[in-house]
């Protein structure tokens, strides 16, 4: 290894972070991760005798200059909103939501919501993402769901180094709240002497009318309970 392809490998990842000590990379500097003495790097590279490459359990670290990568806060739909909610703990033994599914090339806040949406078994108001690229969702938080700080839910995203994908055992929880519902249309009260109804005819008779005019009656029958009937004259017949 050699500084130089560090840098380039983890540059073509689009990572934030290159680190020498055996090549690693990322896009934050994970907990509980301290800057120390410049001589605990002392360790040679392997690639070249005249470069070194970080330390026991320790890393040169290099920056390439991008965007630390954020915690998704909001995601608004067509439908709604997706609200983070915060950081939870998970375990196999006791998920916190219980439906997984697999996105291939890993899952992101986006796409993770779009898949607890359009799920057959959904669509789920609650969705999560987790150990950087797991999908995960739920009608409701398990019962041995603890929140914990948000600190701990920063797993850079697999598929999106721009944003956190919970972690290890730690699961960033979004969700859904849809938008208002419009009013329900309101219809106008009126005299029927104040309206016209009239059919058109889509095939009409040679030298025949083209349109006819509706009458409503009224017909009550049982009290208190009327019906609206729409009768229809038809040519050549009268009513």
């Amino acid at each position: 290894m050699t500084i130089e392809k560090c840098i380039a490998s983890c540059d073509a990842a689009e990572y934030k972070y290159a680190g020498l000590e055996f090549g690693n990379c990322d896009s934050v500097i994970q907990e509980p991760g301290a800057e120390v003495e410049a001589t605990d790097c002392a360790m040679t590279c392997t690639g070249n005798a005249n470069q070194t490459c970080g330390g026991p359990s320790r890393l040169n670290i290099f920056d390439s200059g991008r965007p630390a990568p954020q915690t998704v806060q909001a995601l608004e739909v067509a439908t709604g909103t997706w609200n983070y909610t915060g950081c939870y703990t998970d375990t196999a033994a006791g998920r916190t939501l219980s439906f997984g599914i697999n996105i291939p090339g890993g899952a992101t806040v986006e796409s993770c919501t779009a898949a607890c949406t359009a799920s057959s078994a959904g669509p789920f108001p609650l969705s999560g993402v987790e150990n950087r690229n797991e999908c995960w969702c739920g009608h409701e938080l398990g019962e041995t769901a603890d929140l914990v700080a948000h600190e701990q839910c920063r797993g850079v995203c697999t598929a999106d180094h721009s944003q956190f994908c919970g972690n290890a055992n730690r699961i960033s929880v979004y969700t859904f709240t849809p938008s208002a519902e419009p009013p329900a249309p309101v219809c106008q009260s009126g005299k029927v002497s104040n309206f016209t109804l009239v059919a058109e005819y889509k095939e009409p008779e040679e030298g025949g009318p083209t349109s006819v005019n509706l009458k409503v009656v009224a017909v009550e029958m049982a009290s208190n309970v009327v019906w609206t009937i729409l009768s229809v004259c038809f040519w050549p017949y009268r009513c």
